[in-house]
C-alpha cells in the first residue's frame, strides 16, 4: 500500500506484513529524511542545484555524491567505496 502527498511524492509505504516506512520532503520537493520499518532515520542533503550530495542513516550507512560544473555525477561513495565517473565529448560515461 502506498500513500502520496498533494504533489504526488511517495510519503508512506506499507508492506504486506504491515511494516510502515515514511518519507518527508522540504518545500522544494526534496526528500530530507525518511524512517524505515525498523525506525531507522536516514537524512539527505542537497547542493545549491538541488542534487543530492549526502545520505546518512542512524545505523551508520553513508553515501556521498560529487557533481561537476555541468551538474554531471563525477563520483559516488557508498560506505567507504568510491566510484568515479568520467565523460567523453558526447557526455557519455
Amino acid at each position: 500500500q502506498y500513500g502520496y502527498d498533494s504533489l504526488g511524492k511517495l510519503v508512506k509505504t506499507v508492506s504486506p506484513d504491515g511494516d510502515l516506512e515514511k518519507a518527508y520532503y522540504n518545500s522544494l520537493g526534496q526528500r530530507v529524511w525518511d524512517i524505515d520499518a525498523l525506525g531507522c532515520v536516514t537524512e539527505y542533503e542537497y547542493d545549491k542545484h538541488g542534487q543530492v550530495v549526502k545520505r546518512e542513516s542512524e545505523d551508520g550507512k553513508k553515501s556521498r555524491w560529487w557533481w561537476d560544473k555541468q551538474q554531471r555525477l563525477v563520483a559516488h561513495e557508498v560506505d567507504g567505496t568510491l566510484l568515479r565517473y568520467s565523460y567523453g565529448a558526447t557526455d557519455l560515461v
